[in-house]
């Protein structure tokens, strides 16, 4: 057999096997004993404030009986959208032969032993590498219960009827719960401590408020741009835009003529030309539009957009687009702010 058909033959063995393990295929639905649904014995309690829910049921396939106890853990907090892990399944590498990679979030121990996903894979690695979360999740890993978690649910399931195992995993579960939803919001709430205000939902994060006497607005969500950074300046001259690429108005600096893509109203180039020049501008301008593609300045606003952030580089993001704003508003060529405001939010 050709090598090459060897080697997709083998990986197609592999994944069948495991689709036939993870689905049974071939096999009945299960039957139940016990209850209506096959719980031999449930319960709800709260540990360390988390809802916590333990459960023992019965299933019979094919006429063997099969009993499995689980424990669901509700994470007191958003997490990041579309998050879902557990045991990584297919060797790590494989699966996107006939798919996309999971997320890897560049921790050897967990990279190689969940399959994550996520629709901000930059808030699920800041999220799952915080210490207290990549050590409560080494030590379920390291056990022989199944670990998964989707959205705010924890569950760990295992097969028998241990109540002291069951017990214990109750206050593990608890605390993984507890460790993601702090891990998550930590760095925004250290974000948010300059003067703006924090909402955290399902669909991601958004900040927004004041920030020297300017007002800003951060989204962090699923998208091309995982994080979008929108600071108000006064109304830039000439309708004035600018973004990362070639063309349109001739800069007299030969570096921001190779990076930037400038376009201005005719009657408006003179004023757009000082404001560029002008000091102060050029480094944050720059930085923002040079070094994150996607980013522009448009009409009265500086957009910064970014993506695979690390958590300290949110502040910095922030800081940059602030600093730019204050240099286009401190040039002689800028009209005044409007008195009435621009309002305020990612618009």
């Amino acid at each position: 057999m050709d090598g090459g058909l060897f080697v997709v033959a083998v990986v197609a063995a592999l994944v069948l096997a495991q689709l036939a393990s993870t689905f049974k295929l071939g096999r009945r639905a299960p039957e139940l004993e016990g209850g209506e649904d096959g719980t031999v014995w449930s319960e709800e309690r709260r540990v360390d404030g988390v809802d916590v829910a333990l459960r023992v049921w019965q299933e019979v396939y094919d006429g063997t009986a099969s009993t499995w106890s689980a424990v669901h853990a509700t994470v007191p907090g958003p997490v990041p959208p579309g998050l879902r892990l557990g045991r990584q399944r297919v060797p790590t590498g494989l699966s996107n032969i006939f798919g996309p990679d999971d997320l890897q979030i560049r921790d050897p121990l967990l990279d190689r032993q969940l399959a994550i996903h996520c629709e901000v894979p930059s808030a699920a690695r800041w999220m799952l590498r915080d210490v207290h979360v990549a050590g409560s999740l080494a030590m379920l890993l390291d056990g022989p219960m199944d670990v998964t978690v989707e959205g705010r649910s924890v569950r760990l399931r295992f097969a028998g009827d241990d109540r002291t195992a069951l017990n214990a995993l109750a206050e593990e579960a608890a605390g993984l719960a507890g460790h993601l939803a702090e891990a998550y919001a930590a760095p925004l709430r250290a974000l948010a401590e300059g003067g703006l205000e924090l909402a955290l939902d399902e669909h991601g994060a958004r900040l927004s408020g004041q920030l020297d006497g300017r007002e800003v607005g951060v989204r962090l969500g699923a998208g091309e741009h995982e994080a979008e950074v929108v600071v108000h300046t006064a109304r830039l001259p000439g309708g004035l835009e600018a973004r990362k690429g070639s063309g349109g108005l001739r800069l007299p600096d030969p570096v921001l003529d190779s990076a930037l893509e400038v376009t201005v109203d005719p009657d408006g180039e003179e004023a757009a030309l000082a404001l560029l020049g002008a000091e102060g501008v050029r480094g944050p301008l720059l930085e923002v539009l040079h070094g994150h593609p996607g980013s522009e300045l448009a009409g009265d606003r500086v957009v910064l957009r970014a993506g695979d952030l690390e958590p300290d580089a949110l502040q910095r993001l922030v800081d940059v687009a602030v600093e730019l704003a204050e240099a286009l508003n401190a040039a002689p060529c800028v009209r005044a702010p409007d008195p009435l405001g621009h309002g305020s939010g990612t618009g």
